[in-house]
């Protein structure tokens, strides 16, 4: 698999969450510094599948580090307090997931 050009200037170590828009992918790093790539949120997702990174929804990548907690309104505040919606049928997945790591 072709690795993106953009995780020569950030790499995946730094990076905090991804988001798509439209056909681009917006990273963010720790800093929340935006970075964008044109490749798609799907090409990522399968580029970190061994990382340690999880899928919230449609269009959001996020480190398992960076979630700072699981709110009760199907929500879930990162670490730059960014409040991201969460599907209902991910909740629990996402529970048991965070369990595994912690």
């Amino acid at each position: 698999m072709k690795t993106p050009k953009i995780l020569d200037q950030v790499p995946i170590s730094e990076i905090s969450h991804l988001k798509a828009s439209a056909n681009y992918t917006l990273l963010f790093d720790k800093e929340n510094n935006q970075h964008i790539s044109a490749y798609s949120l799907k090409y990522f997702a399968q580029l970190l599948v061994n990382q340690p990174f999880i899928r919230l929804d449609r269009s959001t990548l996020v480190r398992h580090s960076f979630i700072k907690k699981v709110g009760e309104a199907n929500t879930v505040l990162l670490q730059n307090n960014q409040l991201i919606n969460l599907p209902r049928r991910k909740i629990k997945v996402l529970n048991q997931e965070l369990s595994l790591i912690a």
